[in-house]
């Protein structure tokens, strides 16, 4: 028994790793559009701008996305919505779209965080860093 329990372990671990592998791809096929990049600019006194580009990775046309910014305190209350659109309007599979966004700066927030949406707010899904950006 004792030369079959390392065979069973190795096998129970990639059993166990490839289940993991399968949810992040099911997790990750929901994302519809992927983050490719961000900045903050703090240049003008009294607001925030978050400035970036987004890609379309699902096999659908995207229309009238719009980026919203939220501002948070240290209770994870919300503070403050700000949404504008991206700059291309009807997204088509595989096409980049830049985005900004500015709010009025409030010294309580703690954190900024965006998310996309339809026109009618219907939450996107997005992937950050290869993770489905789940907000707060």
């Amino acid at each position: 028994m004792k030369k079959w329990f390392p065979v069973l372990l190795v096998f129970a671990v990639m059993f166990v790793g490839c289940q993991q592998s399968k949810t992040n791809s099911a997790n990750n096929s929901e994302a519809k559009l992927t983050l490719l990049a961000s900045s903050t600019d703090l240049s003008q006194p009294g607001s925030i701008t978050i400035k970036g580009q987004i890609k379309n990775t699902s096999t659908d046309r995207l229309d009238n996305v719009d980026v919203y910014l939220k501002s948070y305190d240290d209770n994870r209350q919300l503070l403050a919505t700000e949404k504008a659109p991206i700059e291309i309007r009807s997204l088509t599979p595989d096409q980049i779209s830049s985005f900004q966004v500015t709010m009025k700066d409030n010294r309580a927030a703690v954190r900024h965080l965006i998310t996309f949406a339809t026109e009618s707010g219907k939450e996107i899904k997005f992937l950050q860093d290869g993770k489905i950006n789940k907000g707060y």
